[in-house]
């Protein structure tokens, strides 16, 4: 390996991208096919958002050195986060043939049979990386999600506290280990062991990691403590930052149906109104829902809190802008702008929704529509929203109607429908159809 390459290596590894490819393309330009610099050069184009160039340069290493076990890896990774499973899962394939003892090819292997719902085979794969990771956090979480996801709730546990043995800084295990033994919970009959259970865990995160606002939040989410008014926007933009890479493929593994729904419920308002209109998709997330909007929208918007999600957002080329920003203040900051605003799975992190519905009848253009979801509070007590232990709020029809009307944005219609699954239980949701006069 030339001193070139060391050095362009090097930078790649700390992060001073534009001087990596500097040094990679230095390389290729006197040594054109040099399997090493065409794969780090791959693998550094897809980090910075050329994921087809940097497949098509990993592909030309792996044709100059067929037996390279790493460059075949790395473009699974990129195959997988481009949104091709299966693709991916026959490049992790041929680099476990030729180096079975990698733990990470293992464990990128259990991820994309995860996501292909391949239950049986993702755990086995697991396994392996576990067996052969042993001192390795992550490959313990993700044999902890394969378990999870194939409702092997207890093996998860288990699995998820050996990642924390090895590494009690990670946040992705303390989360997991949180909402299994949420699950657990929703399905034991053990007089509430499994929910002391779970606010032990947030408490031990808590000691380890005294200022982590997801760990202190969480806590009071499964300690019932209504006085948390909604998540905490830190707290937000730590958790979709850290589920970014894998939101949509994890959310397929749900039948997560809300953007289905919002996009049957908006082809309705095309079809009724023909022309194209101004669409806010208020927190965007990843841009799920925006191949249902973009048809309708002469101009479409999405703003989010995570970077992350916008990341994500933006390699879907849907969006004619995109804004970072906490939603409400973003809503109050325009004026009779939209003609139409979409809030997706968004309002389960708000408690009180009075303030975030006022902002949207401000952003609403006279006549405009306003969709969104919510989970359904169906419960006899007097309260009309209250956060779960899951971490999210529910809200009743009747809080939301009167929210709606305090607001002046008119109750269209107000559906009961299901969001998703939760371990294996449908759960509650409403679907709302509003607007300004």
């Amino acid at each position: 390996m030339s001193a070139d390459l060391i050095s362009a290596i090097r930078a790649h590894q700390n992060g001073d991208l534009e001087r990596a490819e500097a040094g990679y393309r230095k390389v290729l330009a006197a040594s054109p096919d040099d399997p090493d610099a065409l794969h780090y050069l791959g693998v550094l184009l897809h980090r910075m958002g050329d994921s087809a160039g940097g497949a098509r340069l990993v592909r030309k290493a792996i044709a100059r050195s067929p037996d390279y076990a790493d460059a075949h890896k790395n473009l699974g990774n990129i195959l997988a986060e481009s949104g091709a499973p299966e693709k991916a899962e026959k490049c992790y394939r041929k680099a476990i043939a030729l180096d079975d003892t990698d733990a990470d090819a293992y464990s990128n292997l259990s991820i994309v049979l995860r996501h292909q719902k391949r239950h049986e085979a993702a755990v086995e794969a697991g396994l392996n990386a576990a067996n052969l990771g042993a001192d390795k956090p992550v490959a313990w979480l993700v044999f902890g999600h394969a378990l999870k996801r194939a409702g092997m709730y207890e093996s998860a546990v288990a699995a998820y506290y050996r990642a924390l043995e090895l590494d009690r800084g990670m946040v992705e295990a303390h989360t997991e280990l949180g909402h299994t033994l949420y699950l657990l919970e929703k399905i034991s009959d053990d007089g509430g062991a499994k929910a002391r259970e779970r606010i032990a865990a947030y408490r031990e995160w808590l000691k380890a990691d005294p200022d982590n606002p997801l760990a202190r939040f969480m806590l009071a989410a499964c300690s019932s403590d209504d006085s948390v008014a909604r998540m905490p926007d830190e707290v937000v933009k730590k958790l979709f930052d850290s589920h970014a890479a894998h939101f949509d493929q994890n959310l397929a593994s749900l039948d997560y149906r809300v953007p289905d729904l919002i996009g049957e419920r908006a082809a309705q308002l095309r079809a009724a109104g023909g022309t194209r209109l101004a669409v806010l998709d208020a927190g965007c997330g990843t841009g799920l829902c925006a191949p249902h909007l973009r048809p309708l929208a002469a101009e479409l918007t999405g703003v989010d809190l995570s970077a992350g999600m916008l990341r994500a957002a933006q390699r879907r080329k849907l969006y004619d802008e995109l804004v970072e920003a906490e939603l409400t203040v973003y809503l109050q900051s325009v004026e009779r702008r939209f003609d139409l605003v979409v809030c997706a799975d968004t309002l389960c992190y708000f408690g009180e929704l009075e303030t975030v519905f006022a902002a949207v009848a401000q952003a609403l253009k006279p006549g405009g529509r306003f969709l969104f979801s919510v989970e359904h509070r169906q419960s006899e007590d007097a309260c009309a929203f209250g956060i779960t232990s899951s971490g999210r709020y529910s809200h009743t029809a009747a809080y939301v109607r009167d929210a709606l009307e305090r607001a002046g944005l008119a109750v269209a219609a107000i559906d009961e429908v299901a969001l998703r699954q939760e371990g294996g239980t449908a759960v509650a949701g409403l679907l709302v159809d509003a607007g300004s006069d």
